[in-house]
């Protein structure tokens, strides 16, 4: 306030000079007390089992909340604080990641609000972290330049176009928060390089007449643009259109609804597989005559050298990295093991142990939650559906001693008893086998 004072005064007094530097002298020093000894401040953010504190103090008192965290989740929650992610950063000179931002807080005293006032000093900006969008273009690299996906050529090109845009759009949309989303624009000439070129060799023309012939112009919010587009009309209804470009990389500042969870949207039309299995028809000549369906175990075993060469059907499913292709190709359960391979496991470990806990954390803050409202409300949030949610609790309970059943580590001795007893069957069978063999071979006037 005091050179505020003085600044006008020598405003008045008609020295210039002097009143332009008490200005800047006073656009150096802060507002407030940057050392006040009674002014802390400690926010809390949460998002699942990631979370960030936002501590104004000294960095001896951020130790102390760090150990007393650590502290509580050894003891009353047997975890473990992980050294390497959990860090104390200095918010104005490093940035904390989170979420897949960088956090920072501004420091900028040249920059003014219309008052003249220092408007983002101390304010938190989100960031793209430089790595990101190299590595969303590594993909689509090959040796620093940008090459066609040849596992897309077999795709129509309006898949193609649908594919390329919505992987785009995706990365775009997560960090249209920053303040700097510049990189994205190279981002952008690499994937649209590597669509034309995919176009390009799967039609056998040049990346020009990939341009000429699907260029168009975009009717977008922020006014026309440049892009790509396929259009494929149908009787009676509403033309499929593909584009590719018009996503704007202007930030935007309020978000009405970030949805990690969209509606899921159910159809009782039958699925590809049973579509194309009840076209019996051969998706690579189309002939309606002798149409089979092949058994593939891996598709890695499509691709072995100093093999014999491959038809056509597996080296097209090879380049796709499918099981199933164009001519009705399905993994059939191995006729030796008498049934259907098993499946992948569908969510890993770490998952499960993050849904459980949320689940167990919520019935503490509320006593009178249930089981079944508590699965309701943590499924959506952990992308597991709620029965599966509900069945992992239940199974959480009795591996814990908390509810009568069969351990996890019961079932697995089961199982493992019941594999070696079917083993052991199947040596049985082949010593009898191997017995009856060789007693003709020395006997051939045995019956058997």
């Amino acid at each position: 306030m005091r050179l505020r004072d003085a600044s006008r005064r020598q405003e008045k007094l008609g020295h210039r000079d002097e009143a332009r530097r008490l200005r800047q002298q006073m656009q150096r020093l802060p507002s407030r007390d940057p050392n006040d000894p009674d002014y802390r401040r400690l926010h809390y953010c949460r998002y699942a089992d990631d979370w960030l504190l936002g501590f104004t103090g000294p960095k001896r008192e951020a130790e102390q909340i760090k150990s007393q965290i650590g502290g509580f989740l050894h003891h009353e929650l047997k975890l473990e604080l992980s050294p390497t992610k959990t860090l104390i950063t200095h918010g104005r000179t490093r940035a904390a990641r989170f979420l897949g931002y960088d956090i920072v807080v501004y420091q900028a005293d040249t920059k003014h609000s219309r008052h003249g006032w220092r408007s983002i000093n101390a304010q938190i900006g989100l960031k793209v972290p430089p790595a990101v969008a190299r590595a969303k273009a590594r993909p689509y690299l090959r040796h620093g330049k940008p090459i066609h996906r040849t596992e897309r050529m077999t795709d129509s090109d309006f898949s193609i176009i649908v594919q390329y845009q919505a992987e785009y759009r995706g990365i775009v949309n997560y960090y249209q928060l920053a303040i700097n989303r510049h990189p994205f624009e190279r981002l952008k000439y690499v994937m649209q390089r590597s669509l034309t070129k995919t176009l390009a060799h799967k039609y056998r023309i040049s990346v020009p007449q990939v341009y000429r012939r699907y260029r168009a112009v975009l009717a977008t919010d922020h006014g026309p643009r440049a892009g790509l587009q396929v259009i494929i009309e149908r009787n009676g209804r509403k033309p499929l259109i593909a584009q590719w470009g018009g996503i704007s990389l202007a930030r935007k500042t309020t978000v009405g609804t970030l949805d990690d969870q969209p509606p899921k949207i159910w159809s009782n039309q039958r699925s590809e597989l049973v579509q194309r299995l009840l076209a019996d028809t051969c998706e690579l000549c189309g002939s309606r005559q002798h149409v089979e369906v092949h058994h593939v175990r891996h598709l890695k075993d499509l691709q072995k050298k100093g093999r014999a060469p491959k038809p056509a059907w597996a080296k097209q499913m090879a380049s796709r990295r499918r099981k199933m292709n164009r001519p009705g190709f399905v993994e059939a359960p191995n006729p030796r093991k008498g049934g259907a391979m098993p499946a992948p496991r569908k969510y890993p470990n770490e998952l499960r142990e993050r849904a459980q806990r949320l689940v167990d954390e919520a019935r503490a803050e509320d006593p009178n939650l249930s089981l079944n409202a508590a699965v309701r409300r943590i499924a959506p949030r952990v992308g597991v559906n709620p029965d599966t949610l509900r069945g992992w609790c239940r199974q959480g309970a009795v591996d814990a001693g908390r509810a009568p059943g069969t351990t996890t580590s019961d079932a697995a001795k089961i199982r493992q008893l019941e594999r070696e007893v079917r083993e052991l069957k199947r040596a049985n069978e082949i010593l009898l086998a191997a017995s009856s063999f060789f007693a003709r071979e020395l006997d051939p006037r045995l019956p058997w």
